[in-house]
């Protein structure tokens, strides 16, 4: 009797299986990847309000070093403003008239907008503790004193950053407690 010759090569069912395993583990991928892909944006979005906030810092300090065009009129802080609705950050200025003893910075009339900025749509403001935070020149103090704290978040839900202005003027993202997920703050 002769022999059966077996065929190299794999059965159906092993192909099947095979096809399977491959389409869980790429569904599994795909879904982590567009998940970092919006974290990114938010990281991205963080990293803007964490740089317009220290614009403001910034063009405070230089305001007070030049000399002002307008003799009757002096700027006296710079700040933000959020508008969580719309989902906008402003730049905005403001001016004080010479015989003004203190910066009128809560006064919005006083407030000039300097520049705007958009979200990305796939991120909101959920949270601020003030709906603006302004610099006054020349040692930076900060209004409203107690500083000011913004929370950014995903449209979609979950993950959230945290953007806090210290009352020393300290511009600094918040990072979530020690054994708390990146998702809690």
């Amino acid at each position: 009797m002769k022999a059966l010759k077996r065929r190299g090569g794999f059965s159906m069912v092993e192909v099947v299986v095979v096809c399977a395993m491959t389409l869980i583990l790429s569904g599994i991928f795909i879904g982590y990847n567009r998940t970092s892909g919006k974290q990114l944006i938010l990281y991205s979005e963080q990293s803007r309000v964490i740089g317009t906030l220290n614009e403001a810092k910034a063009l405070a300090l230089q305001k007070f070093k030049e000399n002002n065009s307008q003799p009757d009129t002096i700027i006296c802080a710079y700040g933000v403003r959020f508008d969580a609705v719309n989902g906008q950050y402003f730049v905005f200025r403001v001016q004080k008239d010479m015989d003004d003893s203190v910066c009128p910075v809560s006064d919005e009339s006083r407030r000039e907008v300097v520049s705007k900025y958009e979200l990305d749509r796939n991120v909101e403001i959920v949270s601020a503790t003030s709906d603006w935070v302004a610099f006054e020149a020349p040692y930076l103090k900060v209004s409203p004193v107690s500083g000011a704290r913004v929370t950014l978040r995903l449209t979609t839900g979950g993950f959230s950053k945290t953007v806090e202005v210290g009352t020393g003027g300290a511009v600094t993202p918040i990072a979530p407690a020690a054994g708390m997920p990146e998702n809690y703050k």
